[in-house]
């Protein structure tokens, strides 16, 4: 199963490598990273591009730049523009903590009933108090439409999320979110 991995940036070179090496440091290796990237005027785009190269691994990557309105919009960018079978969410600030992520999430999958995953999610806030949020394997689609509803909205969108779904009956469950 290929996996799409979907990153949102907009001026995020203090961030993009350790987000791009911890994903071309997975075990798993059929996946794409797709960059939409809001104008960057800083070297978001080069780091990246610069990493691919020098892993031999530039086919993996795939940018699409240009102005959108908001992480929500690039987000919907970047799943109209997957190949994969398997979305995932991972902002530019944001990393795969193991080398194994991709390769677990694949082996959740393989269950043809489960639509929506999700690993354990270190969450830090200074102001609020940081958490870890446990593992989550959904096979209830009125579940799974509350869950995107959550990650994908644009006045709550859930800040560092790291969201895997199916793409089987995605355009029935995106419509059914927008309705």
């Amino acid at each position: 199963m290929k996996i799409s991995i979907v990153t949102p940036t907009f001026n995020s070179e203090a961030t993009i490598l350790i987000n791009v090496n911890s994903i071309l440091n997975q075990t798993y290796s059929n996946f794409e990273h797709i960059l939409i990237d809001n104008e960057s005027s800083d070297n978001t785009l080069n780091l990246a591009k610069k990493e691919y190269r020098l892993r031999n691994s530039t086919e993996k990557l795939r940018i699409i730049r240009e102005k959108d309105k908001g992480i929500a919009e690039a987000f919907n960018k970047g799943i109209e523009a997957s190949s994969g079978e398997i979305i995932a969410i991972l902002n530019s600030d944001d990393q795969y903590y193991g080398e194994s992520v991709l390769e677990k999430v694949t082996n959740c999958f393989k269950d043809k009933n489960v639509l929506f995953v999700h690993g354990k999610i270190y969450f830090e806030d200074p102001l609020y108090g940081s958490n870890i949020r446990n593992h989550l394997c959904v096979q209830s689609l009125k579940l799974c439409l509350l869950i995107i509803q959550q990650c994908f909205s644009e006045r709550k969108f859930i800040r560092n999320s790291v969201c895997l779904i199916r793409v089987i009956n995605l355009q029935w469950i995106l419509k059914s979110f927008a309705a």
